[in-house]
């Protein structure tokens, strides 16, 4: 198991009025650090080892000002409804895949750390002059592939790479904006994900489903219309549940399949 340590000891206190807690207001105090503060908050990373009672801390940089992000497994669709589920780390091969963004959250670290050695590598550097957004990093091919979400030419889309770093091919490109993956199927290499804007006569808020080639080709739409939608995809990747509306219809539901052609 994992588990970070966040030190604040030394950052100085901010105060506000709480005005609605009460018929008297109230100060409340708590540890913030300010943009341009030379202190800042401490992290650490550390790896347990249950049986033997052991630790490995996690070999990050702190001279940057950060915060780290783990990245999880996600869960099957099917165990969504079990609260005591575990999450388990993104890896199953001794690895811990991680972000860091600065301070000023410009500046977007993909990293891989050695579960028994802390040993970690950068893997993906993202640099913006504007507030850098990002997504859950996606594991594929045994590991030796990733999917990584960024905004880099001014629009969202999914970029494949290898796990040593070294960025293949674009996946989406064009003048639209990829939400999510909701779906990889690694026979046919095959992602599936939802997007806004890349039906011209639509409203672009309106969300879609659509399934493309890891290459980059075969752009297809799943659930097309003049609708928003909002999809659940299934473990199998076989069938998906289509939820769309517009403020002037009645929402409705149904389960789509995906045809055997695209699978």
């Amino acid at each position: 198991m994992y588990s970070k340590r966040t030190d604040s000891r030394h950052i100085n206190d901010l105060w506000v009025i709480n005005t609605t807690s009460n018929k008297r207001p109230t100060l409340e105090t708590y540890k913030y650090h300010m943009p341009g503060e030379d202190e800042y908050y401490k992290t650490e990373l550390h790896v347990f080892d249950i049986p033997s009672k052991s630790n490995i801390k996690v070999q990050l940089d702190t001279v940057k000002q950060q915060s780290i992000q783990v990245y999880r497994a996600p869960r099957l669709k099917s165990s969504y409804d079990d609260d005591f589920s575990p999450s388990l780390l993104l890896s199953k091969k001794g690895k811990i895949y991680y972000s860091t963004i600065s301070r000023d959250r410009k500046k977007l670290d993909i990293c891989v750390a050695d579960i028994n050695t802390g040993e970690t590598k950068v893997l993906i550097e993202e640099r913006f002059n504007t507030y850098i957004e990002s997504r859950p990093l996606v594991l594929l091919n045994n590991e030796t592939e990733m999917l990584h979400w960024a905004e880099r030419s001014g629009w969202a889309h999914y970029y494949l790479y290898d796990t040593e770093g070294n960025l293949k091919n674009e996946v989406t490109s064009g003048s639209y904006h990829v939400e999510r993956a909701i779906g990889v199927d690694e026979k046919s290499r095959t992602l599936y994900f939802t997007a806004h804007g890349i039906p011209k006569n639509q409203d672009p808020y309106y969300e879609h489903l659509y399934k493309i080639n890891l290459n980059g080709s075969g752009l297809q739409a799943l659930n097309p219309g003049d609708y928003n939608t909002s999809t659940s995809m299934a473990d199998s990747n076989a069938y998906f549940v289509n939820n769309y509306s517009r403020v002037n219809t009645v929402p409705k539901s149904e389960l789509r399949s995906i045809p055997e052609n695209l699978l």
